[in-house]
């Protein structure tokens, strides 16, 4: 049987750049591993004589591979391998690093912990060419597999996305639909008693609508229906404020972190707002133009306690709309003027 080739004739081309974080405390042993890491075709290599300095270096630039000494001088490997995972837990990226534990302990025991702090393998001192070029080789093939998984979930992810868009638009308006509606007030309900934040609801019809239909047709009602889609969008002007049409010619406003204050507020400006661009109907009672009614509803759970179902809350905003509608249209209530 051949010896095994050197490293010299190992080196290790064929890989994708790579970097590793070495925290080793020897420095004639960090030296040699450095050393052999280059030729083996490592990119960019950064050293640690002791843990604090290895969890700065891993924090700041989050190698490929950590090479990661057992014993060192300020603590043990063991520890420095749990906070390098809470630091990978704590990030938006959710990466995950291979650690390599390095170590003159030869048994089981040690080989035990090391895995079950954290670690993915490990490497008796002192280590050969060989074997460091051929674990570099099996880990940089476990990150390109972690890669192609985590490109997999994100493409599903987005298609995902896409999907709910396509289920969830209305395609007239191209406001949120009655399915993404119950979807987002459900999300932003939970968030309400979560967060300990005013979550307002608004729902808007428009007055007389049929009576428009009957008279211009119901192509030139689509029409109506776009503007109005398009006004009640332009008021929406934070991110989580949501614009949606609930059915035919009603519609709704989900507005988080929103008192009845700002919600009585928000309506008055919409309403001056259909006033500024006007549309004429030719049959209305209280307008010569397009006008709008609407119900608000305001929980608040730092207040009062919140009945947690989502038709309650809709039923109460729907109570104060007809409250709207009885008073003489073209005017917003709040439920708790209703």
């Amino acid at each position: 049987m051949n010896p095994p080739a050197p490293c010299s004739a190992m080196n290790t081309t064929s890989l994708q750049p790579f970097s590793i974080l070495v925290v080793e405390d020897h420095p004639a042993v960090r030296s040699m591993l450095v050393g052999m890491l280059r030729t083996a075709g490592a990119q960019h290599i950064w050293e640690a004589d002791n843990s604090q300095k290895g969890l700065a270096l891993f924090e700041a630039h989050r190698p490929d591979l950590v090479l990661l000494d057992v014993i060192l001088p300020d603590g043990s490997g063991l520890d420095v391998v749990k906070t390098m995972r809470e630091i990978e837990s704590s990030s938006q990226q959710q990466t995950w690093t291979p650690i390599l534990f390095l170590s003159s302990l030869n048994d089981e025991q040690a080989i035990w912990q090391g895995i079950e702090a954290g670690g993915d393998d490990y490497l008796t001192k002192p280590v050969t060419p060989t074997i460091l070029a051929a674990k570099l080789r099996a880990m940089q093939r476990l990150l390109v597999m972690r890669k192609q998984l985590t490109d997999v979930s994100q493409a599903l992810q987005d298609a995902n996305e896409k999907l709910i868009h396509l289920v969830e638009i209305d395609a007239l308006t191209g406001l949120v639909n009655r399915r993404g509606f119950d979807r987002i007030l459900e999300l932003e309900l939970r968030a309400c008693l979560r967060d300990k934040q005013p979550l307002s609801l608004v729902l808007i019809d428009i007055d007389f609508f049929k009576r428009y239909n009957d008279a211009c047709g119901h192509l030139e009602g689509d029409l109506v229906l776009k503007q109005a889609s398009h006004l009640l969008r332009s008021v929406c002007l934070r991110p989580r404020d949501v614009a949606a049409r609930y059915g035919g010619e009603e519609f709704a406003l989900i507005l988080p972190n929103t008192p009845k204050a700002g919600a009585m507020t928000l309506t008055r400006g919409l309403t001056r707002v259909f006033q500024q661009y006007p549309q004429p109907h030719p049959n209305s009672d209280v307008a010569p133009h397009i006008t709008l009614s609407g119900g608000i509803v305001t929980i608040d759970p730092n207040k009062t306690p919140v009945d947690e179902r989502l038709d309650y809350l809709i039923l109460q905003a729907d109570v104060a709309l007809y409250a709207a509608k009885k008073r003489g249209r073209n005017r917003f209530v709040h439920s708790d003027d209703a």
